[in-house]
């Protein structure tokens, strides 16, 4: 079974590896949340992203880190579209992040990666849904 949004951490080599349950692993939090399974065409944060933006709020608003928000489509619709809604989803999360109390000062302005560095390639249905998607990058420090 596929939840449509998952806590995911990266392994040291970058790629994407294992599902992170936030009650099994409290600590350290990973450096990387991954929302996704955006609709097509879509930068609207579905419940279920909401519900996980809200349950990493307090990590992120009370630990040390800057934090960037990404944003990425998958490869259809063309290079241009997917370049605007990965920046319309990366807009929409920091807008949510800042309406939970999290200072816009905290987070980077959204950067939109489009079609490019997708997780898993992008043959079918079931893949192109996560690479649509927003990674929240917790850097170094502030």
């Amino acid at each position: 079974m596929t939840p449509e949004v998952a806590w995911e951490r990266a392994n040291p080599a970058g790629r994407v590896d294992a599902q992170v349950d936030r009650l099994q692993h409290p600590t350290p939090p990973p450096s990387l949340y991954l929302v996704w399974n955006f609709a097509v065409g879509s930068h609207t944060l579905k419940p279920e992203h909401r519900a996980l933006l809200r349950s990493i709020v307090p990590t992120l608003r009370n630990g040390p880190n800057a934090i960037l928000v990404q944003g990425f489509g998958s490869s259809s619709g063309g290079v241009a579209r997917n370049q605007q809604l990965g920046h319309l989803r990366a807009s929409e999360v920091r807008a949510f992040l800042v309406a939970e109390g999290i200072t816009r000062a905290k987070i980077q302005a959204p950067l939109s990666s489009g079609e490019q560095f997708p997780i898993v390639p992008n043959t079918t249905p079931e893949n192109m849904a996560r690479n649509r998607r927003v990674e929240i990058h917790l850097l170094l420090s502030l």
